[in-house]
């Protein structure tokens, strides 16, 4: 526990100024429905359900849906919520979702488990709906790259080696590109250090 919070407060910073860039570049609009899949604290959730879209999130750890449901009640958000579940298995029927996003947890993860998790990302948003990635722009910014790097190798040995896997592999452009998402929109912070893409959905 105290690892996930310590991890929360280095990466959430990153993606503050991000999250109402993910809602707009999603095109999502109030009364829709999104999905955050490995939402972490629940940040992202609670900035959909803030603009008035129905949000839930998935995430494998029970910790971090603990203190995401706690936030949730401090904020007295009726539209969020949250689901223990894996992202390569989600518990949803086909086409349910009009969105959904995934940020900052494709590079932590072994190639094989994130396209299973594009794959069930596509079966439950509806076609034409919007599949948005964020995560670590490639090459990492210069000035940023020291910092990224330690605090990747310092998470694990099993998640630094995803990580260089993933730099290596090209980074989003690389995840899109081997599963067949046609890049609409990108767009990113202005350091620099993020990169986010949009695909229209086009699974039956």
């Amino acid at each position: 526990m105290p690892f996930l919070l310590n991890y929360a407060n280095l990466v959430d910073p990153l993606l503050r100024c991000l999250r109402r860039d993910i809602i707009k570049i999603s095109g999502l609009r109030a009364g829709q429905t999104a999905l955050d899949v490995g939402c972490a604290s629940g940040a992202q959730v609670f900035a959909f359900a803030q603009a008035g879209i129905q949000a839930c999130g998935v995430d494998r750890s029970r910790g971090a849906l603990v203190l995401a449901e706690r936030s949730r009640l401090g904020l007295s958000l009726h539209n969020a919520s949250f689901l223990r579940a894996l992202g390569q298995r989600l518990p949803f029927r086909n086409g349910c979702f009009d969105g959904a996003c995934i940020s900052l947890a494709m590079h932590e993860n072994a190639a094989v488990d994130i396209d299973a998790a594009i794959r069930e990302m596509k079966r439950v948003t509806k076609p034409g709906g919007c599949l948005v990635l964020t995560d670590f722009r490639v090459p990492l910014a210069r000035g940023w790259k020291p910092f990224i790097n330690l605090v990747e190798f310092v998470v694990g040995s099993t998640n630094y080696r995803n990580f260089r896997d993933y730099v290596s592999n090209g980074g989003l452009d690389g995840i899109a590109g081997r599963n067949g998402l046609l890049v609409a929109e990108r767009d990113g912070g202005s350091a620099g250090i993020m990169a986010v893409i949009r695909a229209q959905n086009g699974s039956k």
